[in-house]
């Protein structure tokens, strides 16, 4: 392993002697942590001073995402924490039960943890909370935007538990988030391909328009007819004796592609000239090449001078820019949706949670650990007593979203007046950390031989 692997992997770190400090995380280290909870690892390292003045990148941070493991290099970390950065924060407070590797570099950062601590502690961990609750109504939105699509996502989950359609069935009809979506919440398991009458499923869910709307949006979706003119003795008795009657009363109004009766496959396009996402449209029937093919961009045609009165039918209105909007809403809908936790979506008593109580209980956690900065110079890093029951009632789904919230608000008005009455400095001595900084990195160094380059 060459040297600039040997700092580009969480191995090469722990071969290379760098390592200064490795502690658990997260919910370990809040005393929230339930049997499911997954092991965070955070920890710091040093390079040598050539790579500093190297043309190799320095690397700010190592880490194995799949196991949520980081480790910060020193540079990078004393920056976070002379900005009250509240993860970084923490890193500097650890329980004694979490740390797994102290150095001598590290007990020093520790004894003079103070120099980082300052109000900047209430715009960092304030920031940080909102941030968790955006998190937690981000989902929120996910959950109720379940009057969209979980009807959908249950008839076809109560077809498959019924045994009238199987995993084959929906992956041949629907895409695959949505079929993982289905199959996760389906008690026969997603591996069920009992025989099933696909005849009579067709016939009955692909005209369900629940159901249909769990497909991926289409382009024709978005696209408006507009008639540019009206024949018929009926028409011409609305038009001049009741004007106030029937829908499209108006000249030129744009009326939904799928209740004017166009067939786009029957029709060929061509551009309206200096109009973006208008375009004529022209009767072929079967000989038509169609407007949209595969799921592309409207496809224009020459239209011979013969066909132009002939073939003409009107306009066709295409928006692009809520097609693709609509698409990223559904992608991201069912990407989450088939990937969330479970455990974190549903009460022991099967009922559905609206949002995300484990976001929400950071968000208080936050709120609480940066009081006690301003009150007390030092984050609140494991949780005890009123605080942790309490904490852990948010993530239980004790708590209505309405009541977390008035919490939250109270809190944020009250940690403005704390903030304003602490005694702490408005800022970090960025002085005094470089020294801190200069003179670790320099007994590292003389303890431990440079890395010879390879």
């Amino acid at each position: 392993m060459n040297t600039e692997q040997l700092y580009s992997t969480v191995a090469g770190l722990k071969e290379s002697g760098a390592i200064i400090f490795e502690a658990v995380s997260g919910s370990h280290s809040h005393g929230t942590n339930t049997p499911q909870s997954d092991l965070d690892l955070r920890g710091l390292f040093i390079l040598p001073s050539e790579w500093h003045k190297s043309i190799f990148h320095a690397p700010e941070e190592v880490s194995i995402d799949s196991q949520d493991i980081k480790y910060y290099e020193l540079k990078k970390f004393i920056g976070l924490a002379a900005d009250c950065n509240p993860t970084i924060c923490e890193m500097l407070f650890p329980p004694a039960d979490c740390v797994r590797v102290m150095t001598p570099a590290m007990e020093k950062l520790i004894r003079n943890r103070h120099l980082f601590i300052s109000t900047k502690a209430y715009h960092t961990f304030s920031g940080y909370a909102v941030a968790q609750i955006k998190k937690a109504k981000g989902q929120g939105k996910m959950v109720h935007d379940e009057g969209k699509y979980e009807p959908g996502i249950a008839r076809l989950q109560h077809w498959m538990n019924s045994h009238r359609i199987n995993k084959a069935w929906v992956e041949k009809h629907f895409s695959s988030q949505v079929c993982q979506s289905v199959c996760k919440g389906c008690k026969v398991g997603v591996n069920f391909n009992r025989e099933v009458n696909t005849e009579r499923a067709d016939r009955l869910l692909l005209s369900d328009q629940e159901v249909l709307r769990l497909k991926r949006p289409h382009r024709k979706d978005f696209c408006w007819f507009i008639p540019t003119k009206r024949s018929g003795l009926i028409y011409g008795l609305k038009t001049r004796f009741l004007p106030y009657m029937g829908e499209n009363k108006w000249p030129v109004r744009p009326e939904p592609l799928e209740k004017s009766g166009i067939d786009l496959t029957k029709y060929n396009a061509a551009a309206l000239e200096h109009v973006d996402g208008l375009y004529r449209l022209y009767y072929y029937g079967d000989e038509a090449r169609g407007v949209f093919r595969d799921e592309g961009l409207p496809v224009l045609e020459p239209i011979p001078i013969r066909d132009e009165w002939s073939r003409f039918k009107g306009l066709l209105l295409y928006n692009e820019n809520h097609y693709k909007e609509a698409v990223r809403d559904w992608e991201r809908y069912f990407e989450w949706r088939a990937n969330r936790n479970e455990n974190r979506w549903h009460g022991k008593d099967g009922t559905n949670f609206e949002f995300d109580h484990k976001n929400m209980m950071h968000c208080m956690r936050l709120l609480l650990s940066g009081e006690n900065i301003l009150k007390n110079g030092e984050p609140i890093v494991r949780f005890q007593g009123d605080n942790l029951e309490y904490l852990k009632g948010i993530r239980n789904g004790k708590f209505a979203y309405e009541k977390i919230m008035a919490e939250v608000e109270q809190r944020m008005k009250d940690l403005e007046g704390i903030k304003n009455a602490s005694t702490l400095p408005h800022s970090s001595d960025k002085k005094a950390i470089n020294r801190l900084y200069l003179e670790i990195v320099d007994e590292w160094e003389q303890t431990h031989s440079s890395k010879v380059w390879s």
